[in-house]
């Protein structure tokens, strides 16, 4: 199976889910069955509702060097790691909930979200140095 079809299976399992747990909710008489069933539907509804506005952002590609990554600053070292890319003479700051395995001082080409700046993923950038020109190089590119 391709990975476009994994990702469409695993999204009508958590609809069909959404799905029985309001069929749960309204049908239940029981009220200590409905309050569970009616979190857990609000909370996958919230992540249909955050994966789907994903799907819609537009999809950015930066390709730079890395300047720093900070991790998290609470104790349980949970939340956004912070990315800041070099590209030219500006920089780029990018999000990421999950570890990094990126180098400072790396060139790395970045896939990332238009509006939350969160890293989709990330390849490392290897330099051709063979495809270099040669012979008179303009002083703006020295």
């Amino acid at each position: 199976m391709t990975e476009k079809r994994k990702a469409m299976l695993q999204i009508a399992a958590i609809v069909a889910g959404f799905v029985l747990l309001v069929v749960g909710t309204i049908f239940y008489k029981s009220l200590w069955l409905k309050i569970p069933f009616g979190i857990m539907a609000i909370g996958v509804g919230v992540l249909l509702v955050r994966m789907y506005l994903s799907y819609k952002r537009k999809k950015y590609a930066i390709e730079g060097k890395v300047l720093t990554i900070t991790p998290p600053k609470n104790r349980f070292k949970l939340g956004k790691y912070t990315v800041i890319v070099k590209t030219g003479k500006s920089s780029k700051k990018l999000y990421s909930w999950q570890k990094l395995n990126m180098k400072i001082g790396n060139s790395y080409a970045i896939y990332y979200e238009e509006k939350s700046n969160q890293i989709i993923k990330y390849e490392t950038m290897k330099i051709n140095m063979a495809a270099r020109p040669k012979g008179n190089i303009p002083p703006q590119f020295r």
